[in-house]
């Protein structure tokens, strides 16, 4: 079993169960995403992804799949059709909410977040909880990106579930990469 497919079932089981929230951490970026998206496609029609910017969402979720299933400039104006869903984007920060978000949709999708988690970003993070607690989906997802020297522990902390993505077998020359750059680390870091 690949580690692509270990991740996915362990995705699916979550969505088929009854916890709320998750929070998905690795190092390899595109093949999480293209996890998250293709199982959430597997079972629900609509949903929301609520990002810190649109400007560059169309590119990596595209860069991702290495195809574009969306359109260069994303607009939150407009429904989107990624796979059998339709997606409607917006953004987190900057909005602090008061109403409920995301009822209406079968999962909100928090992506990318790691931009909230740099010392000095407390206030954006702060904003990203806000706009969590107030997510009415009876999915929530968390996924990271670039998160090998961030503390998680705040995202860690609200979320039913965490999913690391391994990618020991899947990916060992970007682990390889990642370690070179970086030396020896801990992660996911919690503290």
């Amino acid at each position: 079993m690949t580690d692509f497919e270990k991740y996915m079932n362990q995705f699916v089981e979550f969505l088929d169960s009854e916890k709320k929230s998750i929070l998905i951490t690795g190092l390899d970026d595109d093949a999480k995403v293209r996890m998250v998206l293709n199982g959430l496609n597997e079972r629900y029609k609509n949903g929301m992804i609520r990002c810190s910017e649109l400007g560059r969402i169309a590119e990596i979720i595209n860069g991702a799949f290495h195809n574009k299933h969306l359109p260069s400039k994303i607009s939150g104006q407009k429904v989107y059709s990624v796979g059998n869903m339709e997606i409607t984007f917006s953004k987190y920060v900057d909005s602090i909410v008061r109403h409920t978000i995301g009822e209406r949709f079968d999962f909100v999708l928090y992506f990318p977040i790691e931009t909230v988690l740099f010392p000095g970003k407390e206030k954006y993070l702060n904003q990203l909880l806000n706009n969590i607690s107030h997510t009415g989906s009876s999915k929530i997802v968390l996924l990271t990106t670039n998160d090998h020297k961030k503390n998680l522990k705040a995202l860690r902390d609200i979320a039913d579930e965490h999913i690391h993505y391994d990618i020991s077998n899947d990916n060992p020359e970007l682990l390889e990469v990642v370690k070179s750059n970086l030396g020896d680390f801990e992660y996911p870091l919690f503290e």
